[in-house]
């Protein structure tokens, strides 16, 4: 044998110090990458914060008015409203109706009258926005909320500082509603709801927990809070969910179910 080759088969063993250079520059390699792909979400938000500004914001709010006006003018007087509040998770702002709970929760309670106000995409900002701009009085809402509220998407500021004129805190992306924001349009709601019952939308494989925004809601006077993503998660995802936050149709159907149970706890459904 050839003193310092290494011969076929013989196996090359790293030394300690080898072993700590390799896992620091591994190290180095990851920490090099979330740097440039911080660098690039920060253009991104930059970009995107110097091309909008909150009009933008509130024609995706105008355009939930104009098209729930008439169903809340013509809807029938002699029952009790309740009126839906929510994002696509909910039926968004669509005409197929049946496919959704809303829907399923109308058959069960046939003495009321469930209008829906759903906007794909909505925030408890953009609900509020819309209740205000309807001027809508409802002895019930039923509000299905919190993920947008908390999808770290909005550009350098949250949408109430950027409707405000608040300078932006963040250099990147954050939250499109921060969880100081939300007693707000609560209280917005509330001015437009005799009573609130309000659940955190159920998200599939979701490992950041919707704490705040459950919390906000429990305390809150005028809300009443159903707990409907613990009952969700002990069905088969499989058969209800279509993706990690939108049902399939028959996901509707026992949302809808398990919610009217709930609610006759509270004694609506039975008049």
């Amino acid at each position: 044998m050839i003193l310092g080759c290494r011969q076929e088969g013989e196996v090359e063993l790293s030394t300690p110090k080898q072993e700590d250079v390799s896992l620091h520059n591994r190290h180095n390699l990851k920490e090099e990458k979330k740097r440039r792909i911080g660098i690039t979400e920060q253009t991104v938000a930059h970009t995107t914060h110097a091309l909008f500004d909150v009009t933008a914001y509130m024609q995706k709010v105008e355009r939930a008015v104009s098209f729930y006006r008439d169903p809340i003018r013509t809807r029938p007087k002699d029952r009790k409203l309740i009126l839906v509040l929510g994002g696509s998770s909910t039926g968004g702002m669509s005409h197929q109706k049946q496919h959704f709970w809303p829907y399923h929760l109308q058959k069960k309670m046939p003495n009321y009258h469930v209008q829906s106000l759903a906007l794909g995409g909505a925030t408890t900002w953009h609900i509020s926005k819309i209740l205000q701009k309807l001027g809508v009085k409802a002895e019930y809402c039923l509000l299905y909320s919190g993920h947008n509220d908390r999808m770290q998407s909005s550009p350098r500021q949250s949408l109430a500082q950027l409707e405000n004129g608040i300078q932006p805190q963040s250099s990147g992306f954050t939250p499109w509603v921060l969880p100081s924001e939300l007693p707000t349009y609560l209280d917005i709601m509330a001015n437009h709801c005799e009573q609130i019952f309000a659940m955190e939308e159920y998200v599939v494989s979701d490992g950041k927990t919707l704490d705040d925004f459950i919390r906000a809601l429990k305390v809150h006077p005028k809300v009443n809070y159903i707990p409907i993503a613990e009952e969700l998660s002990k069905k088969d995802n499989r058969k209800i969910m279509r993706d990690d936050i939108h049902f399939q149709p028959y996901g509707h159907q026992i949302f809808a179910e398990i919610l009217y149970e709930k609610l006759k706890n509270f004694g609506l459904g039975i008049l």
